[in-house]
């Protein structure tokens, strides 16, 4: 299993990006990354965009409310290769106005035909930000689904 260590980073090399291939105006493929020193988690997952536009106005929420606290959800399942999820939300991680953007990919995968064959792959991160980045964050998320941009990326204050 690979896994990071669960704690907030303030360098400026801790990056999350996400890009989306949209397919219609119904669904599309999301792409989300981050890395930070060498370490890096990635995942992919079919999405709508409605769904991100969403997330991408509770991120301009002030005071941030639940719905960035629940954030951006993308599972897939698949019963003979295991599962995927991405998960990306906001939340106040003090009272000067640090916001928490919580990222956390996962992949199980099995082997149907071999039960010792089962692995999990896993990476968190949380970046630290002002209220202005990730209000800049969501911007760039409307601009890719607009086609503007080719990707959304926040650093890290």
């Amino acid at each position: 299993m690979v896994s990071g260590v669960w704690k907030p980073l303030r360098e400026f090399n801790l990056m999350l990006k996400i890009s989306a291939e949209l397919e219609d105006e119904y669904f599309g493929e999301l792409t989300v990354e981050f890395s930070y020193q060498g370490f890096s988690g990635v995942g992919r997952g079919w999405f709508s965009p409605d769904g991100l536009t969403e997330f991408a106005e509770s991120l301009r929420e002030y005071p941030l409310g639940e719905r960035a606290a629940t954030g951006l959800k993308i599972e897939v399942s698949d019963s003979a290769e295991g599962e995927l999820w991405i998960s990306i939300r906001a939340k106040e991680m003090d009272r000067k106005g640090t916001i928490g953007v919580l990222v956390h990919i996962n992949e199980k995968k099995s082997s149907l035909q071999d039960a010792d064959s089962f692995w999990d792959n896993e990476a968190k991160a949380i970046i630290l930000v002002t209220y202005q980045k990730l209000v800049d964050f969501a911007d760039s998320i409307d601009s890719l689904l607009k086609g503007y941009n080719d990707c959304a990326v926040l650093t890290a204050d």
